[in-house]
């Protein structure tokens, strides 16, 4: 299923004729100027044709702009995800074969998470919202099987993580100019003026703050073992810019998990470190580093980092009810819990929400705990599995890792690893944020199936004693 030939004739032209429907469709509806979009799709979608894994890598691409991913009623990852979901199915009718699926329990787990869901959605009282939380599930399966299908040996090692790496950097970009020029589209300002978050394309400081995060691994590979030196510098300008996107959120935890990513590099990369000659280049780049940053952090972000320590901070009060009203829905309902994605309309419903607002469209809260949230929805069953999932996507990286250094393949094993530290980071950054299908957590499950195919179709190779292996060939 990666191959990247053509179909047949007839799909072909199936194609080409849903692309002229499109764009007569439109004329007779309340939006006309929507006809002008499949014409500008088409050749993007002829192109996707080919090489079904540029709509995959737009797909990606998006990911960290939430706010802007939409025109009028349409939703361009959708769309995409659809018209690749549409490209499997007619090769698998054409080539008579289903993708290849790695013989793990990943997808055994993941099925068995999504009946409970639907078993807790049909059982819960807030039956609407808990059957739209099950639908995003099943879409998010759905998303975990596109990368693995269309994700190819040499896109992970060439294109991904620069596809994410300049996504992110993007969004950075477009939070520093909503914090230099006042630009309110890529920040939030605080009614009393105190200080302006920055949100690049993302539809919360904090969202943006650990997609940030999530990619300085990556970031911190090109600068080690990219080939050419102009990218390695360019890499070094943009970790410092994303740093820069980091603190200019004024995000509490997100400012935490860039101090944990930080220290996850430092040991991984000790052996560059701590040499005579790296430590005093990493000391000196920190310098430059905090003498740039210093002067560009916001006036306010000292005063809230304090805020953690002060018992009397209201957001952290707000949390404490989350805890209480968690606390008493899941003795109500611990098993199966109280529908999925449902914790916002009990809190909404809950007495500790009217201490922090009167107005009935503020009452409903999120968690701000992805774990808290499924085990109110699912209870301890879903919860259970929900862990096992991310576990298995966890080992399967550690042994894709492991297995890559055995084959002589050392960059390629760092690669995975860098993956990994800014995925366990992300997982540990849902204990501050609700996002139950956030994308960089399912692109990071996708993944470690993928890598578990590209293991398993590369044959095992060592390198000389004293020499280095060359890295896994693209396409390999």
């Amino acid at each position: 299923m990666r191959d990247a030939a053509p179909v047949a004739p007839a799909a072909f032209l199936l194609l080409v004729a849903a692309g002229l429907l499109a764009t007569v469709a439109p004329l007779v509806s309340p939006m006309p100027e929507l006809a002008i979009l499949p014409a500008l799709a088409l050749p993007l979608a002829l192109m996707a044709w080919r090489r079904p894994e540029i709509a995959l890598f737009a797909i990606v691409f998006m990911i960290p702009f939430g706010a802007w991913r939409k025109i009028g009623p349409l939703d361009l990852p959708w769309i995409l995800a659809a018209f690749l979901i549409g490209l499997l199915v007619l090769r698998a009718a054409v080539e008579r074969r289903l993708p290849t699926i790695p013989s793990t329990a990943l997808w055994f787990v993941f099925v068995s998470y999504l009946i409970v869901n639907v078993v807790s959605a049909g059982l819960s009282v807030d039956r609407s919202l808990a059957i739209r939380t099950t639908f995003l599930t099943v879409a998010s399966g759905i998303f975990i099987l596109l990368v693995q299908v269309y994700l190819t040996p040499q896109g992970f090692r060439q294109v991904l993580h620069r596809v994410v790496i300049w996504s992110v950097t993007l969004g950075s970009v477009l939070g520093l100019m909503g914090y230099l020029f006042g630009a309110a589209a890529f920040g939030l300002a605080r009614p009393d003026g105190a200080d302006f978050r920055a949100v690049g394309g993302a539809i919360d400081a904090n969202n943006q703050a650990i997609m940030i995060v999530f990619a300085l691994p990556l970031i911190v590979h090109l600068v080690i073992h990219a080939k050419d030196p102009r990218e390695r510098w360019l890499m070094v300008g943009v970790a410092m810019v994303n740093i820069l996107g980091v603190l200019i959120t004024v995000s509490r935890s997100g400012f935490a998990m860039l101090v944990l990513v930080c220290l996850a590099m430092l040991f991984h990369y000790r052996r560059y470190v701590f040499t005579r000659r790296g430590l005093p280049t990493a000391l000196l780049a920190g310098v430059l580093g905090l003498t740039v940053a210093i002067p560009m952090v916001p006036a306010s972000f000292v005063e809230r980092q304090l805020s953690l320590l002060a018992w009397e901070d209201r957001s952290l009060s707000r949390r404490g009810t989350y805890l209480k009203v968690a606390k008493e829905a899941f003795l109500e309902k611990p098993w199966l819990g109280s529908g999925p994605g449902t914790f916002a309309a009990i809190y909404g419903r809950s007495d500790e929400a009217r201490l922090f607002t009167s107005q009935v469209e503020r009452l409903r809260r999120k968690a701000h705990n992805t774990y808290l949230e499924v085990l109110i929805g699912t209870g301890l069953v879903g919860l259970a599995l929900f862990l096992t999932l991310l576990a298995i996507s966890l080992r399967h990286l550690m042994r894709t890792e492991a297995a890559l250094k055995q084959a002589g393949d050392p960059v390629g094993a760092d690669l995975v690893a860098c993956w990994r530290i800014g995925y366990s980071v992300l997982l540990v950054f849902l204990l501050m944020l609700s996002d139950m299908q956030h994308k960089y957590m399912l692109l990071g499950i996708g993944l470690s199936q993928a890598c578990v195919l590209f293991v398993a179709a590369r044959p095992a190779r060592r390198a000389p004693p004293g020499q280095t292996a060359a890295p896994m060939a693209a396409g390999s």
